[in-house]
């Protein structure tokens, strides 16, 4: 049987339970808004970066430069250029 809490209805107006709980959380965060805030935008820049760098290397792979006779020596023997 699920507990009382679960099958009472909700006054009205009210809110449920979680959402007040985290709601209550706020006065205890309001000092570190400066560090979340900092932590969130770091997160989010991580996101785009990560994602970023895959793009960046297929738009340079995918790029129509041909390679030169010189450039896919240097590439192929590591000893160019040394002689």
């Amino acid at each position: 049987m699920p507990p009382r809490s679960v099958t009472t209805p909700l006054p009205a107006g009210g809110r449920t339970r979680s959402l007040t709980s985290l709601w209550r959380l706020r006065g205890y965060l309001r000092p570190y808004v400066g560090s979340l805030s900092i932590m969130a935008t770091a997160a989010i820049t991580g996101v785009f970066v990560s994602i970023s760098i895959p793009l960046v290397t297929k738009a340079i792979i995918d790029t129509k430069t041909p390679v030169t006779a010189a450039a896919a020596m240097m590439l192929s023997d590591p000893a160019y250029g040394r002689r």
